[in-house]
């Protein structure tokens, strides 16, 4: 009688055996992996999944979830040699499923020393074929970044709990050298184009961060994410590569324009909800917050030096965009579902299609980008036509 049955009863074994990770491991091992590796041809790829996910997860929740203490003693060292067992299964599944690997080079690496430490053998060979391929494959992308006239930089590094559909299980950085803001959107298609990935035969991926540079000094504001298209990154991904990039290059006007724009938005997010519930304290408590916050961002834009066209311009939309928003909150948003609002429109244009507002905003960071690049070629943009 296993413990599934011993201790809950009549329900059905299978709804119970789910909770119980010390069942589950013996189970998966004994009456799920291993007829799965005896058929004639196994899908490796959900095998792979299934020992670096399901039954890796068992053996951490056994070692940490069991009440070892109940009879006196720590946590079998054994789980620990079932867990490194699994790590080299699933290297080596992960190569057959989604690398170079074949059966008879598995046969001939295992054969090559003791039987004790076949699999091991058999795993280090997988990990090397992987790491060569994926050194192969960049030199291939820098190649071709370079033809195309791109000046990159690939940083790579270890995942430290990589899904186990990541093969390699390492993520990347690519540093792009740009002269001009207005080249980035062409330029993330090319990169989009140079970094193709195909799920079913090379595995999960991890996003990877693509990030222009001016002068080795990475723009974490135009950041993006390549998954399978491109997405901007609105912080996060950029934070986790932050200590293993270059410091990056300052963006006063950028940042403050920033501030002042997302306190904007703040505000008007306040006279739409007023629109559905009344104000209350914290309502109030937050408007001053953000209406200090506009206010010295907009006196820290101007005391930027040179004093330009972009400095006045920009300053001049910001206290329109002020004046619109004031006008929400005193007469309330221009229709009664706030539709055109300043916040509904960023939002719409964030979630759905491309709005007034948003287009707006983007074009305004555009110019604030390229003045911390270099200010005589956003005073030159913002002259054109």
């Amino acid at each position: 009688m296993n413990r599934v049955e011993l201790f809950t009863g009549t329900a059905d074994k299978t709804a119970q055996s789910q909770y119980d990770s010390l069942y589950t491991l013996a189970d998966g091992i004994a009456d799920n992996l291993t007829p799965r590796l005896a058929v004639t041809e196994p899908h490796w790829s959900s095998l792979a999944s299934y020992v670096g996910d399901t039954l890796r997860r068992c053996v951490a929740e056994v070692r940490e979830k069991e009440q070892w203490q109940l009879i006196g003693q720590d946590p079998p060292v054994e789980l620990e040699h079932i867990d490194r067992l699994l790590v080299d299964l699933h290297a080596t599944l992960a190569e057959l499923a989604w690398g170079d690997l074949d059966c008879p080079t598995i046969v001939q690496a295992a054969r090559s020393g003791d039987y004790k430490h076949a699999l091991a053998r058999v795993a280090d060979h997988a990990r090397a074929m992987c790491t060569k391929r994926t050194s192969t494959r960049q030199n291939v992308f820098r190649a071709a970044a370079c033809k195309a006239g791109l000046r990159v930089e690939v940083i790579a590094r270890s995942l430290e709990h990589p899904d186990a559909v990541y093969w390699p299980p390492t993520e990347i950085a690519v540093m792009v050298e740009i002269i001009d803001v207005t080249d980035w959107p062409h330029i993330l298609h090319t990169m989009q184009a140079l970094l193709p990935h195909d799920p079913g035969a090379d595995g999960g991926r991890p996003a990877i961060l693509i990030i222009p540079t001016v002068g080795e000094k990475p723009i974490p504001h135009m950041a993006q994410r390549l998954i399978t298209t491109m997405w901007p990154d609105t912080g996060p991904a950029y934070a986790r590569w932050a200590n293993t990039l270059p410091p990056p290059h300052p963006t006063p006007l950028t940042d403050a324009v920033v501030n002042a724009h997302q306190a904007l938005r703040g505000l008007s997010g306040i006279a739409v909800f007023a629109t559905h519930r009344e104000l209350d304290a914290r309502h109030d408590t937050f408007a001053q917050r953000e209406v200090e916050r506009y206010r010295l961002a907009l006196q820290a834009i101007d005391t930027m030096q040179p004093a330009d066209s972009v400095i006045s311009e920009i300053i001049r939309f910001l206290k329109l965009t002020a004046q619109r928003v004031q006008a929400e909150l005193d007469d309330g948003p221009p229709t009664s579902e706030g539709q055109n609002a300043l916040s509904v429109g960023l939002s719409r244009g964030t979630i759905a299609a491309p709005t007034d507002d948003m287009t707006t905003l983007q074009g305004l960071l555009a110019i604030c980008l390229q003045w911390d690049i270099n200010s005589a070629t956003a005073v030159h943009m913002l002259e054109q036509p």
